[in-house]
């Protein structure tokens, strides 16, 4: 077995722990949506937790569709080595880092997360953490974009 094959061996692992990801997302979800109903009434009626979970809701459409993605490409060799190429492409990988993708997408994730945890506590509080993790995506993705433009 050469090096390549190899190699698209372990991205069809990890494409399998990304649809497991995405499951424990589906589960986390549907459990919170289950936790509302002993969240006080002053936290339920706010406009803005509907938004919350509103903006909850796309995040698990995105995740469905990338689910949809990866088995689709799990199944077809051809489509497995085509979004393997994309992703291990080296001057994509050179744009990531330098617009510090992998750690903006993180800390955006748990700020959102802290957000909607915070939902229960003070509206404030959660409306401030996931407005901030948006603009931080957005100036990321900004940065990603004339990185692209440029490099």
């Amino acid at each position: 077995m050469n090096q390549m094959q190899m190699d698209i061996e372990q991205y069809r692992k990890n494409l399998h722990r990304r649809m497991r990801l995405c499951r424990l997302l589906w589960l986390a979800y549907l459990l919170l949506t289950a936790a509302t109903r002993f969240a006080s009434p002053a936290v339920t009626e706010h406009p803005a937790y509907a938004g919350l979970l509103g903006f909850l809701a796309g995040g698990l459409l995105v995740a469905l569709i990338s689910m949809a993605k990866y088995r689709r490409a799990l199944k077809d060799d051809t489509i497995l080595r085509r979004l393997y190429n994309q992703e291990h492409d080296e001057r994509m990988q050179a744009i990531r880092a330098r617009a510090g993708i992998p750690m903006t997408l993180i800390l955006g994730a748990a700020m959102i997360a802290a957000g909607v945890i915070a939902t229960f506590f003070s509206m404030t509080v959660a409306l401030t953490l996931i407005i901030t993790a948006l603009a931080q995506l957005l100036v990321s993705l900004a940065v990603k974009l004339w990185l692209m433009h440029t490099m």
